[in-house]
Order: structure tokens, then C-alpha cells, then sequence
């Protein structure tokens, strides 16, 4: 990732939209994972050693803070933006998605 797109990636909002947010960002910058981690977005494990997007937010009403880690072809999607209409996010955006409802599917096979 180059420094150009670094910026690109940090002047996405992964949120946008998301009304009910009470969310403020205390820290986001780009870093490279110590350990695993899940995508924010596509839900995809994220292996140690990867260079990526971490943002840390605090919610006001709970007072919880926590660190939302985005993977490399995440944040290169949030990248291309401008040159893809935002087309490359939203199928990651997709993909979190329908990976999300493999794990409910998951979780229902083993708890019946």
C-alpha cells in the first residue's frame, strides 16, 4: 500500500451511514497485526503480520472501547472508491454479509 492510498483508506468511513452510532474515534491509522484478527468488513480472518487498517472508537453511552482491524483487500477496496463508484467496497461490504449468515447457519447446526 502506498503512502497515496494510505490516505485513501484512512479518509473512508467505514461507517458511514450507521445512524445509531454514538461512537467517537480515539485512534485510526495504518499498522500491521501482531496477532489475528477478523475484518470488520468481510468478516475474513486477518493472520498475524499483515499490514492493515485499525481504528479504535469509544462509545459514549457504554464507555467500551474497542479496535476495529480492516484486512488489505478491504482497505484497497476503500482505496479504488473514487475510480469504481465505491463498487469494490460494497461487495466486501456483500461478502461481511453472507459470511456473517454462514456463521448464524453455523451456529444454529450446533446448537439445536
Amino acid at each position: 500500500m502506498t503512502q497515496a492510498d494510505e490516505k485513501l483508506v484512512l479518509a473512508f468511513d467505514p461507517w458511514a451511514g450507521d445512524m445509531d452510532s454514538d461512537a467517537q474515534t480515539l485512534r485510526d491509522k495504518i499498522t500491521i497485526t501482531r496477532t489475528a484478527h477478523d475484518c470488520a468488513i468481510c468478516l475474513e480472518r486477518i493472520p498475524k503480520a499483515c499490514r492493515v487498517r485499525a481504528q479504535t472508537q469509544v462509545s459514549r453511552d457504554e464507555g467500551k472501547t474497542m479496535t476495529f482491524y480492516f484486512c488489505g483487500t478491504c482497505c484497497a477496496a476503500m482505496a479504488s472508491g473514487a475510480e469504481d463508484d465505491g463498487e469494490s467496497i460494497e461487495s466486501r461490504y456483500a461478502l461481511g454479509m453472507a459470511n456473517a449468515e454462514q456463521f448464524r447457519q453455523r451456529a444454529g447446526q450446533e446448537h439445536p
